[in-house]
C-alpha cells in the first residue's frame, strides 16, 4: 500500500502489485518485490528516476530496475 501511495501521483500509472523476492535480502532476511505498471516507458522513466533510491522507512531503501 506505501508503494501506491508514492507512485500513483506520477502520470501513466495503471497498477501495482508486491509479492514476497524470490531472494532474502543483504541480511539474509525475507524481502519483498513489486511490479509497477505505466501506460509508457516515458511514463515508466520518470517514475523510475524520481523513486530509485527513496527511502521507505529507515533502513528500507527501494531499488528500482526495468524487467
Amino acid at each position: 500500500m506505501q508503494l501506491r501511495t508514492i507512485v500513483v501521483r506520477y502520470q501513466g500509472f495503471l497498477s501495482a502489485q508486491t509479492q514476497p523476492s524470490p531472494t532474502p535480502n543483504a541480511a539474509g532476511q525475507p524481502s519483498k518485490m513489486a511490479q509497477v505498471i505505466f501506460e509508457s516507458a516515458e511514463f515508466a522513466a520518470v517514475a523510475k528516476e524520481a523513486v530509485d533510491g527513496f527511502t521507505l522507512k529507515k533502513g528500507w531503501q527501494m531499488s528500482v530496475a526495468y524487467i
